[in-house]
């Protein structure tokens, strides 16, 4: 709490410094809203945009637990007996979390993005504590959190499907962490996604030798036509092979944007010729 100024007649400038000490919360939240941001000086007006950004994150991470006590901890699966018509047979259709098609309409979003959201919050409700915890002080952003568990998906046992995985699981989720969350908090995303890569590779550098032969086989290009006659090419392929492609493909636009120079410096010179001449000799004035 505030122990040497007064919230209510203090200056901007010393309460957004108050607030800046304190953990984010409906508190720190209210007393913002009061400051006239009109007025701010422009140090000022950064302080109260990182206590604003903490505040953000904190309010986003208290939806996780709701998600949980929505869609409970463990997936869960519904049995429904739906009799097949003409046949008069009863048939037991299996669903699992079933409650995503609820959460999906109740928050306008489509039931895939839902069911990314229940597993997300199962993990941060989980094995991936510390990052919520995170998260909800305001030191890492949504952004921070997304890219962490896209990653811990690559971890063995990240299926969960039995105790033996489940354990391994929490195990590479704590040394995941370890290596990558003090990077999160004091990097860019850009800073906890290369965090992550190197982690996972650590962690599990078999997987992601098993992961990397995987993946030749989704290698694939597509064209996706654009405006003005433009298209946008995209290829999936192996990283050096992408690299020596794009070298290449530079190395053409370059050649191509020096022809065009020259050629726009040679037509610029004959249109300056072709006026001069045409001008005739040029007669002084007489004084």
């Amino acid at each position: 709490m505030f122990t040497m100024v007064d919230p209510l007649t203090c200056s901007a400038g010393a309460l957004l410094a108050e607030l800046s000490c304190l953990e984010p919360g409906l508190l720190v939240m209210s007393l913002l809203r009061s400051v006239a941001v009109e007025g701010l000086l422009p140090d000022d007006a950064v302080t109260y945009l990182q206590i604003h950004e903490r505040c953000r994150c904190w309010w986003e991470a208290q939806q996780v637990p709701a998600m949980v006590a929505a869609a409970a901890i463990k997936p869960r699966i519904d049995e429904y007996r739906v009799v097949i018509p003409l046949r008069d047979e009863v048939s037991v259709i299996k669903i699992q979390d079933v409650i995503r098609e609820e959460l999906s309409c109740a928050l306008r979003v489509s039931a895939s993005a839902m069911q990314g959201e229940i597993d997300m919050a199962r993990l941060l409700m989980g094995p991936l504590a510390p990052t919520w915890r995170a998260w909800e002080l305001g030191q890492i952003t949504r952004r921070h959190v997304v890219v962490m568990v896209e990653a811990v998906g690559r971890l063995p046992g990240s299926l969960m499907g039995n105790d033996t995985e489940r354990a391994a699981f929490a195990v590479g989720c704590e040394q995941f962490q370890q290596r990558v969350l003090t990077r999160a908090i004091t990097g860019t995303v850009a800073d906890t996604r290369r965090a992550a890569k190197a982690a996972v590779l650590a962690i599990d550098s078999e997987g992601q030798a098993r992961r990397r032969e995987r993946a030749k086989g989704s290698r694939g290009v597509w064209v996706s036509p654009d405006v003005d006659g433009l298209s946008l090419l995209i290829a999936t392929m192996a990283t050096e092979d992408a690299l020596a492609v794009m070298t290449q493909i530079n190395a053409c636009a370059h050649a191509r944007q020096n022809t065009a120079r020259a050629n726009t410096a040679r037509e610029s010179a004959a249109r300056d010729s072709a006026a001069g001449e045409s001008a005739g000799p040029t007669v002084p004035a007489l004084c």
